[in-house]
């Protein structure tokens, strides 16, 4: 069950992950070339959906504290 707590806070090359009932930032993830990315969407605990400026949608895995891309494509 995805947590309910935290809000996900695009940014350029990252992700910030807040508690918004503690209003503290939970952690900072890297996403190594994805230039500007405009919008997160999380699948589930382990799986996240990347929208960059470049209109490139990915797939990661969260592993830790890395992101794993599984794929990616160019929309239209």
């Amino acid at each position: 069950m995805i947590n309910k707590e935290l809000l996900l806070i695009p940014g350029q090359n990252k992700i910030s992950i807040i508690n918004v009932n503690k209003y503290n930032i939970v952690r900072i993830i890297d996403v190594k070339g994805s230039g500007w990315i405009c919008g997160v969407c999380m699948l589930n605990e382990n799986i996240l959906l990347t929208g960059d400026n470049n209109k490139i949608i990915k797939e990661w895995k969260i592993e830790g504290d890395n992101l794993i891309l599984i794929s990616q494509k160019k929309s239209t």
